[in-house]
């Protein structure tokens, strides 16, 4: 089965799913949407209730992603300022065994 045909498939079960529980969850609870003193169809309700929970989805998942990229930046920032103490600490003995390697390196034969 193709990728078009499965999300289209996919697609049409969740809508039908979605307004078949939507609409007797409702009918059950008795919970009526009003607005302007008119209640709204079961499928609009449905769709509004939906509109709210991507809402809700979409504001938890950016509230997510900032603590967690936050987190990881300032990680990053701390091995960086690690990485940058340690050279600027080590640096001259670094150079040192750098120029010993150099004088001390065997020629090449070429």
């Amino acid at each position: 089965m193709s990728f078009t045909k499965s999300l289209f498939l996919a697609i049409i079960a969740t809508l039908l799913l979605t307004y078949l529980f939507g609409n007797t969850m409702f009918s059950w609870l008795g919970v009526d949407i009003v607005i302007d003193d008119h209640a709204v169809e079961p499928i609009e309700a449905i769709a509004i209730a939906a509109l709210i929970g991507v809402i809700f989805f979409i504001v938890g998942l950016t509230l997510f992603i900032s603590v967690f990229g936050t987190l990881i930046l300032v990680f990053l920032a701390a091995l960086t300022g690690l990485a940058f103490v340690g050279l600027s600490v080590f640096w001259p003995m670094l150079l040192l065994g750098f120029v010993i390697w150099l004088l001390c390196k065997e020629p090449s034969t070429e």
